[in-house]
């Protein structure tokens, strides 16, 4: 370039965008809440950088100058233009930024030639400077070859930004597109191989301008080994109507350009040779513009009232109800790769609308599709704000008349009849959910909790009074049969699917155990649920055996009396055993599982339970001994039934020998004082009782004395009021007078040491 040139330009520059041009403008911020926040009104700045540092828009603040907004303007960010006076654009630390000016030019972004970034200017894009400098030669046929070299040459993030500028305001799309009419007349396939690459190059130049613009009507180009099939594919599906009307132009567009942006990156993501980044670009418009339609439908509320009563009304027919169900289907798709607040705040918003109304229907829909998208939106619903579902269900089975089934109703019919393993697995998930009662307990100023835990008392309720019977049929109705350690048992006949059906009402009967343990006492006392669940051991699955005997493991674990009394009462530890014996000392999961359960009732030495299984099985049990379990148990029951030890006698032994010392039984007294346990300082009685014990001659005689009374009162109880006291009680009502006095002027800890008689005795007896 010569010195004569860049003259030019600068002059050019400094009459474009002096200094001292500034636009008024409103400065917006997208908020956690999807709302645009405003963040003040100023004065907007473009600032061209220098020594290579990109280009700046900055806000003043018009109340007292200060900056309101510093971004910098680079290539790969995708600055989109609304409604002629505001700019919309996203940081790179993701905030959604936007600029409203005052006058609609001031919102003009346009390209310099032969500069990087990009710059507002008060004057239309018809002044902006020509570059001297041609980065592409003009499109022929004859230099296709050459183009494409150029556009694979350059990889530096300065020669792409040049290149993308010069295609963007020379129009060079719209030239290379009178190529391609032409060689698909000529029907020169050589070229149109070369043209495609060439549009893949520019594709390449990640500029997202430039990739919006090509995905415009005009500019979709043929693709060789398609047929121009992607062509006709675009043109039915324009031609679609839309389930509802889309009156803002701009989301319509967005839409638009969402489907076509996902078709090209269907086509990428197959081709080996695509630049990641060019992926990168298109994955970052989609999801920028799938945020924008989330944002306009969630708060559409004219357009979600239309659409919910449309989807309600009788005279609707099947295939426009059809329709709605995919465009509900399609909006949650979209909120997938979202943040899970985005996910929440569009759940939300449906909700008062009729969503979960219309997933009462959709989870019943003899279309599996819609089954299996209905059940993940009330999955992800429920995992994300699982109680405003359950206050629906609640507020539901308060309401006389219904125009659709309740949703709990639903969903425990479906958990129980769906052939389909994962949905199956879904719904029982959701009903965990649902029904798990350990979140945060409410304190007393906690409104919101005190609510949220009188929801969930009344929504368990609802599930045990109405529900509970239909989820758990599968188990209530199996016929009980005998299973003991002798003899043929009779299998248990059912097919996979009611095998599977059966593994997780099981498995949710643990879970109701552990979590709900009144409605679950009632649950399993109202159909013999003990008996019946032992009759999974006579499947031929060892799977279903399992979980019958978790859910025993489940009851004894919880160390409660109604459990382990229900459990020998109906004798269901001996098909456990034969089931033991059964895996005749095989190495399974089966066999270690049992031994399992009889190794924790010893180690929790569960007293009623070891003894129901030593008496009723003890030579049955005394027959394993290949490891053991079986062994230690019978000890357990025999220290457990050791006969008690005289206190006297056991001092005896405890005795230390007899040493000359007169001090030295008292120094084992505070030497057994001050090694005693915690448990033992709290048997010692409390500072009101006396000091000193009451000598044994004297209580021996008091009770002489009363069992005379009884005697000449022909053995009947003492009359209930006395008239009289007894001398032996007015003494010990002195000293523990004189306790509680010596208690309350005596500094020292209320820890007392008591001296035994026998001890004294020692004493006097030494001295």
């Amino acid at each position: 370039m010569t010195e004569e040139s860049k003259a030019q330009i600068e002059t050019l520059d400094q009459e474009i965008v002096p200094a001292t041009i500034t636009h008024r403008v409103k400065f917006y911020q997208l908020n956690t809440d999807t709302h645009w926040e405003d963040k003040g009104t100023g004065h907007c700045v473009y600032q061209l950088g220098t020594d290579g540092n990109p280009d700046q828009i900055i806000v003043h603040s018009e109340e007292d100058n200060s900056i309101l907004l510093t971004s910098q303007v680079l290539k790969r960010r995708l600055y989109q233009r609304q409604q002629d006076t505001l700019i919309v654009w996203t940081e790179d630390d993701n905030r959604d930024l936007a600029l409203s000016f005052q006058d609609p030019s001031g919102s003009c972004i346009s390209r310099k030639q032969g500069l990087d970034g990009s710059m507002l200017t008060g004057e239309s894009d018809e002044l902006t400077p020509k570059s001297p400098e041609i980065p592409l030669p003009e499109p022929e046929l004859s230099n296709l070859q050459e183009i494409l070299d150029l556009l694979l040459n350059a990889n530096t993030m300065q020669e792409k930004d040049k290149i993308s500028a010069y295609i963007l305001t020379e129009g060079y799309l719209g030239k290379l597109l009178s190529l391609f009419e032409t060689c698909e007349d000529l029907e020169a396939i050589s070229d149109l191989h070369l043209l495609y690459q060439v549009m893949i190059a520019l594709l390449s130049l990640n500029d997202q301008q430039l990739l919006d613009l090509a995905l415009q009507d005009d500019y979709i180009s043929n693709m060789p080994e398609e047929k121009a099939e992607h062509r006709e594919f675009f043109k039915k599906h324009q031609n679609i109507k839309a389930v509802v009307d889309i009156e803002d132009e701009t989301i319509a567009r967005k839409i638009e350009l969402s489907f076509r942006l996902e078709y090209l990156q269907a086509i990428f993501l197959n081709t080996k040779s695509t630049d990641e980044g060019l992926i990168g670009v298109i994955n970052t418009m989609i999801h920028q513009n799938h945020l924008n339609i989330i944002n306009h439908i969630q708060n559409n509320h004219v357009l979600l009232t239309e659409l919910f009563y449309t989807f309600n009304s009788p005279d609707i027919t099947a295939e426009k109800r059809d329709d709605i169900i995919r465009f509900i289907h399609q909006l949650f798709n979209l909120t997938k790769p979202m943040e899970e607040l985005v996910r929440v705040n569009a759940l939300r918003c449906l909700a008062p609308h009729g969503l979960l109304d219309l997933l009462s229907i959709t989870l019943a829909h003899q279309n599996k599709d819609f089954r299996t998208n209905s059940l993940n939106i009330l999955a992800t619903f429920t995992d994300l704000d699982v109680n405003s579902v359950r206050s629906h269900m609640v507020i539901q089975s308060k309401q006389d008349k219904l125009s659709v089934k309740p949703l709990i109703e639903v969903v425990v019919e479906q958990a129980a009849k769906e052939d389909d393993y994962d949905l199956k697995v879904q719904y029982f998930e959701i009903l965990r959910v649902l029904l798990n009662n350990t979140g945060p307990s409410a304190g007393p100023n906690n409104e919101a909790m005190l609510k949220q835990t009188s929801e969930m008392d009344e929504f368990l309720l609802l599930f045990y009074e109405k529900y509970a019977s239909i989820l758990f049929k599968p188990i209530e109705k199996l016929e009980i049969k005998p299973l003991s350690l002798k003899g043929p048992v009779e299998p248990l006949q059912m097919s996979p699917d009611q095998a599977q059906l059966r593994l997780y009402v099981c498995e949710f009967l643990s879970f109701a155990v552990r979590n709900h343990g009144f409605h679950s006492k009632y649950i399993l006392l109202s159909s013999d649920f003990f008996l019946r669940v032992a009759q999974l051991y006579r499947s031929k699955y060892a799977y279903i055996k399992l979980v019958a005997l978790k859910f025993f493991r489940t009851c004894i674990s919880l160390a409660d009396d109604f459990y382990n009394r229900n459990l020998t009462k109906h004798n269901i530890f001996e098909p456990t055993i034969r089931v033991l014996l059964d895996t005749d000392n095989r190495d399974c999961l089966l066999n270690s599982a049992c031994l399992d359960l009889l190794e924790f009732i010893r180690k929790e030495n569960i007293k009623i339970l070891i003894d129901h299984l030593v008496t009723q099985f003890g030579t049955v049990l005394d027959t394993i001994t290949y490891i053991p379990t079986c062994k230690l148990l019978r000890l357990k029951y025999e220290q457990n039934h050791e006969p008690l030890q005289p206190k006297e006698s056991t001092e005896e032994q405890d005795k230390p020998e007899k040493k000359n010392d007169a001090w030295s039984s008292s120094n084992m007294e505070e030497e057994e004082y001050f090694n005693g346990s915690d448990e033992e300082e709290a048997q010692i009685p409390k500072a009101t009782s006396p000091l000193v014990k009451t000598p044994e001659s004297h209580k021996r005689k008091r009770d002489q004395d009363s069992n005379e009374t009884l005697e000449n009162n022909g053995g009947s109880s003492p009359p209930p009021f006395k008239t009289r006291k007894h001398s032996s009680d007015e003494e010990e009502e002195e000293e523990d007078l004189l306790a509680k006095c010596a208690l309350r002027q005596s500094p020292i800890s209320t820890k007392r040491i008591v001296i035994k008689t026998a001890s004294i005795k020692k004493v006097h007896t030494s001295q």
